[in-house]
């Protein structure tokens, strides 16, 4: 009996196994995907109809500190000056 030639052929059902498995792992990630593809449709379209929830109004504590922030922040907006070379030129 010629071992080369059995060889081969336990190669070739070797590939031929993991070709096979291939197949299925493309096959289940497939399935997932389109399982999961309908399941994000369904949560979209009942956010969309039910609206989004109710949502924890911000405590009042947030609420001083943004006030505080946006009262500090002066209405006018800080110029940068830069000169013809594309350096900074101080404020007058």
């Amino acid at each position: 009996m010629d071992w080369n030639l059995v060889l081969d052929i336990v190669g070739l059902l070797c590939i031929l196994g993991v070709l096979r498995g291939l197949v299925e792992i493309r096959r289940a990630i497939e399935l997932s995907m389109n399982e999961l593809d309908h399941k994000l449709a369904a949560t979209i379209q009942n956010l969309v109809q039910e609206g989004l929830g109710g949502f924890e109004p911000p405590n009042p504590i947030q609420q001083a500190i943004a006030s505080m922030l946006t009262q500090r922040v002066q209405p006018g907006a800080t110029e940068i000056l830069r000169e013809a070379t594309g350096e900074f030129k101080k404020s007058e």
